[in-house]
């Protein structure tokens, strides 16, 4: 009987044990995402056809997309009913004008009020490279390192000197 009560006790405590270890997170996307963000990676992309280059978050995945040429590459994340995308792209002076030197343009994506972008141009010769990044207005704030890296964003980094 002794043994029966013991087998019984363990098994009660066991079942407590499971059901405190497997309760549902109930945290949302946005917070989780936030949290998460002192914990991001980055990687490197480097242009083959023109040279430049630009850091990404390492949970985006390259996407091929068909129609983009030479110096244009797009890197998105599609889940957790989160859509953000980072692409870079080279394109003729000629076409932007009005872009001059090193600028940063950032506001509301159109027809789609609850994405925003931030856009940095930077004018070299007669290129302008430009890498944008965009996501849901309301991860603004948790996803404040990728928007810091994109405004301060230098395609054709300085090699650093040692003498």
């Amino acid at each position: 009987m002794r043994k029966l009560l013991i087998a019984f006790g363990l098994f009660v405590i066991t079942c407590a044990m499971v059901v405190v270890f497997m309760r549902s997170d109930e945290r949302s996307v946005e917070q989780k995402f936030r949290e998460g963000m002192p914990f991001l990676t980055f990687n490197t992309y480097i242009d083959p056809d023109f040279g430049y280059q630009f850091v990404y978050p390492s949970f985006l995945c390259k996407e091929v997309i068909k129609g983009y040429g030479p110096g244009h590459v797009q890197f998105g994340y599609h889940a957790n009913s989160i859509n953000m995308v980072m692409e870079c792209k080279v394109a003729p002076r000629r076409i932007l004008p009005r872009v001059q030197g090193n600028s940063v343009k950032e506001g509301i994506c159109p027809d789609m009020e609850a994405y925003r972008y931030c856009s940095h141009y930077v004018c070299k010769s007669h290129l302008v490279y430009i890498l944008s990044f965009y996501y849901p207005a309301a991860y603004k704030e948790a996803a404040s390192p990728i928007l810091y890296r994109v405004r301060h964003w230098q395609p054709f980094p300085k090699p650093l000197r040692l003498f």
